[in-house]
């Protein structure tokens, strides 16, 4: 008999600004599995995204748009990407016009694999509750990229807000979601609280110690990549479909502006 996951709670403000700095800050874990998501295609030597079937809530404009405050012309977060996949032969970066920030997790795996076969309206009621609770707002939500870390085996910039509305904003977003009765009913529950990040990579290996070195080597070229003066606006909100974390087919797109 499997245990029910347990239903997390999203972080204050402060304490969402003490995580994100504990995380640019943190050694990775050593005691994780590899992600198992991406391979090396035997032929190419390039990376491919394996079978991993899901919906998430992604925000919009999707792939992320880079904005800098002044522009200092530093090539930006595909300059970390491609540092790492050069140097490190167990870093699969994710395509570069994937670059995304997730606001919720939804139902992947085998568990949407299944639900979808049996019910091809399954994502129906979702978009009906974010047609009615997405909220509207005078002016985008603005993110800022606040340092490298590492989530499991997955090499991320973290995202920060300056303004506790933003945040508020997002969370209050990300309750509705997940008290829906629509989105409960997939099996979906809040496992982990909100931490707003772009994933640069995966780490497909079980070398912790490689993992260091690299998430080190990164934290070191982070400022002459000019990642830290990114900042980007978020203007929608996005229901995608993924058949793997290589491509996100947009199902349906929810204006926060108006």
């Amino acid at each position: 008999m499997h245990a029910e996951p347990t239903e997390a709670a999203d972080r204050s403000f402060a304490e969402y600004h003490d995580t994100l700095m504990a995380l640019a800050g943190a050694s990775p874990p050593h005691d994780r599995p590899p992600p198992n998501r991406f391979r090396r295609e035997p032929a190419s030597d390039a990376w491919v995204g394996l079978p991993f079937a899901g919906c998430t809530l992604l925000a919009e404009p999707y792939p992320l748009q880079e904005r800098r405050e002044p522009d200092d012309g530093g090539p930006g977060l595909t300059a970390v990407q491609q540092y790492l996949a050069a140097e490190y032969r167990d870093f699969a970066p994710v395509p570069a016009d994937t670059l995304h920030m997730t606001i919720a997790d939804l139902v992947s795996g085998e568990s949407f694999t299944r639900r979808a076969a049996a019910q091809p309206g399954l994502l129906d009621p979702v978009k009906v509750l974010l047609a009615l609770t997405t909220p509207r707002l005078a002016a985008p939500i603005v993110g800022r990229c606040a340092g490298l870390g590492v989530l499991s085996r997955v090499i991320v910039a973290l995202v920060a807000f300056d303004e506790p509305d933003d945040y508020a904003t997002l969370l209050r977003l990300r309750e509705s979601v997940y008290t829906a009765r629509a989105v409960r009913d997939m099996g979906v529950v809040r496992r982990s609280p909100f931490v707003g990040h772009v994933t640069l990579g995966y780490w497909e290996s079980s070398d912790a110690a490689g993992l260091a070195a690299a998430l080190g080597a990164a934290r070191t070229i982070y400022p002459s990549s000019g990642v830290g003066t990114i900042r980007f606006e978020i203007t929608a909100v996005g229901l995608y479909r993924f058949a793997h974390l290589a491509h996100y087919t947009p199902i349906a797109s929810f204006s926060l502006l108006g």
